[in-house]
């Protein structure tokens, strides 16, 4: 009998809209670690919350989360965050094509 392979998590982004982010999170509180984000990326489209979303995201980490959460206002700002999360995946996986979002906010 053959056993099976273990089943390896990459790591991985977690994208939400600000309205999702908190119930998202509140649901990885009790999560494993294998399957936590390895980083939280929260769009907060509307300006005039931004400050408020990033003195929540700053609460967060005092509360005890330990992966960051990024604040962008537009999905174009993530394609940076993708090149520099490239270097956490293992090379024998290959490197995923992140140009695909550099335009998906220009909408």
């Amino acid at each position: 009998k053959l056993a099976p392979k273990p089943h390896k998590i990459l790591p991985h982004l977690l994208l939400s809209d600000w309205r999702e982010a908190k119930p998202c999170l509140n649901y990885l509180e009790n999560s494993p670690d294998a399957v936590r984000p390895s980083t939280v990326v929260v769009l907060s489209e509307v300006i005039g919350h931004f400050e408020r979303h990033a003195a929540w995201a700053k609460q967060l980490k005092v509360q005890g989360m330990r992966e960051p959460v990024e604040l962008i206002t537009d999905l174009g700002m993530i394609a940076p965050l993708l090149e520099s999360f490239k270097a956490l995946l293992p090379e024998d996986v290959g490197q995923p094509d992140c140009q695909w979002i550099a335009g998906a906010g220009a909408g």
